[in-house]
């Protein structure tokens, strides 16, 4: 958030921010977790088949893509016990800004 923002702006902006990094990050451990499902997946292949007995049928990696696991996620924001927190603390650096105390 621009310094500029955080200053002069309605506080409620603030808010926004927040969401918007609480997202990203939910997202960047979203992809993390289907990257270690992918490479669990390709180890589990050949490890499989490097130690199956002859004449057993052959394991084989993913067909496709698992698009399935990317239509069915959905973001659900984990309720946060300092909401209240946050808000204060947001109001409170609000107000000294709009004060000019610094």
């Amino acid at each position: 958030m621009p310094s500029d923002e955080f200053w002069y702006e309605e506080p409620c902006l603030l808010d926004s921010y927040i969401k918007k990094r609480e997202l990203e990050l939910d997202s960047l451990n979203y992809q993390a977790w289907l990257f270690g499902l992918y490479t669990y997946n390709a180890f589990s292949v050949v490890l499989s088949n490097a130690f199956s007995k002859e004449g057993s049928k052959q394991s084989t990696y993913f067909e496709k893509p698992l698009d399935e696991l990317n239509s069915k996620y959905a973001h659900k924001p984990q309720e946060s016990n300092n909401k209240d927190k946050y808000r204060q603390q947001k109001n409170f650096w609000a107000k000294i800004g709009k004060k000019g105390v610094w």
